[in-house]
């Protein structure tokens, strides 16, 4: 899941490894990778669309 999710956000290993259900807004089709209560820095951790396979793994 950690490679897929590396693969589906291009995001950064530790913005992925934070990364928590509640980030995921499966309505909408975002993913946010800033953790809530985190800084945004400069290395910004942006509102991503979420990728079509990353929405289909989500159907249980």
């Amino acid at each position: 899941m950690f490679l897929v999710l590396l693969i589906g956000t291009a995001g950064r290993p530790q913005a992925v490894l934070e990364l928590t259900r509640f980030q995921c807004d499966l309505e909408r089709g975002t993913i946010n990778l800033n953790t809530p209560g985190r800084v945004q820095t400069k290395k910004r951790r942006p509102i991503l669309p979420m990728a079509s396979f990353l929405r289909l793994g989500s159907v249980a």
